[in-house]
């Protein structure tokens, strides 16, 4: 049963019961009034028909929330298996590559800048959006400066990490 149908159904049938009382003082045909009682039921059927699917799509909404926690808890798990996986075969390899014609390892040396404390003003840019300013910092002429002094500075220092890819 289609709701919107029954429902039309069932103010046209109240609008001719309606009418017909109107017209005959009070009286209403028994056909007229058992079609209403019909389609009042068939009204109500409808109506818990869609509580019955609203029920069931809010256990389909949680299911799928869960299935979602799930599986970014498992891409976190799988990810940090990676990352110790890796660890290992860069401390296993030191300096050595690896290959078997399918896989193999090549070393990454990956240098990253740690600020320490304040940077200074020669490597920070203001920028000016509507009803707001932004300060905004130039990360690789920080990094470039810092590695022309020797890697370590006050305020920043280079960081070196082997990774095996």
């Amino acid at each position: 049963m289609n709701y919107y149908n029954t429902n039309e159904k069932y103010k046209i049938l109240v609008g001719r019961a309606n009418l017909q009382a109107e017209k005959n003082g009070g009286e209403v045909e028994e056909h007229i009034l058992a079609m209403l009682e019909d389609t009042e039921e068939d009204l109500n059927e409808c109506l818990i028909g869609m509580m019955y699917d609203i029920k069931n799509a809010e256990l389909d909404l949680g299911s799928i929330a869960k299935m979602e926690t799930e599986i970014k808890e498992k891409k976190v798990f799988v990810k940090n298996k990676i990352d110790r996986m890796k660890i290992i075969l860069a401390s296993a390899l030191g300096n050595q590559s690896l290959t078997d014609g399918v896989v193999k390892t090549t070393k990454a040396v990956s240098k990253s800048l740690k600020v320490t404390g304040d940077i200074p003003a020669m490597f920070v840019t203001t920028e000016i959006v509507p009803e707001t300013t932004k300060d905004i910092v130039d990360k690789k002429a920080v990094k470039e400066y810092v590695i022309k002094k020797g890697g370590v500075l006050p305020w920043a220092e280079i960081v070196s990490k082997k990774a095996v890819k």
